[in-house]
């Protein structure tokens, strides 16, 4: 998995964790009485993720409850062996946000440190303004609706 961090302030960039909150807070915190001195927070969270994950039924799996989903996936997840096993690092490049925004400022300061301020490098039809990214990278992950990728 590749982790894919979102902007702070985003929370339309985080569909699944969004929901997930969404869901805690309308089933779970709206019964508590959070002025209960009684109350065993760390108790009713543990009773609520038991109950959660393995006897509240959901849509999102066609009526199945996440243990069970697990259960059924369980044999087709690699562990942690076999995907060191098959990571190759030469495959993995990481490239900056904005590559060619920054190829361009390069040639910028490049030109500045020969003399040529007048000139100015010709921006390629690859070229992105950091607002072209950003409205990418929103679109692709509002349609993947999580900031993790398998």
């Amino acid at each position: 998995m590749k982790f894919r961090p979102i902007k702070p302030r985003s929370p339309h960039l985080n569909g699944k964790v969004e929901r997930s909150q969404q869901t805690d807070k309308a089933e779970f915190y709206s019964l508590l009485d959070k002025k209960d001195p009684q109350l065993d927070w760390q108790q009713a969270s543990a009773q609520w993720e038991n109950f959660y994950n393995q006897e509240r039924l959901h849509s999102s799996l066609h009526g199945k409850t996440p243990w069970e989903k697990y259960l059924e996936v369980k044999a087709i997840i690699p562990t942690q062996e076999q995907i060191q096993h098959q990571y190759q690092q030469k495959k993995e490049t990481v490239h900056a946000r904005n590559n060619y925004f920054f190829q361009w400022q390069k040639k910028i300061i490049w030109l500045n440190s020969l003399g040529l301020r007048h000139l100015r490098p010709h921006l390629s039809l690859d070229y992105k303004t950091p607002q072209q990214v950003q409205h990418e990278e929103t679109l692709i992950f509002t349609r993947l609706g999580s900031q993790v990728i398998s």
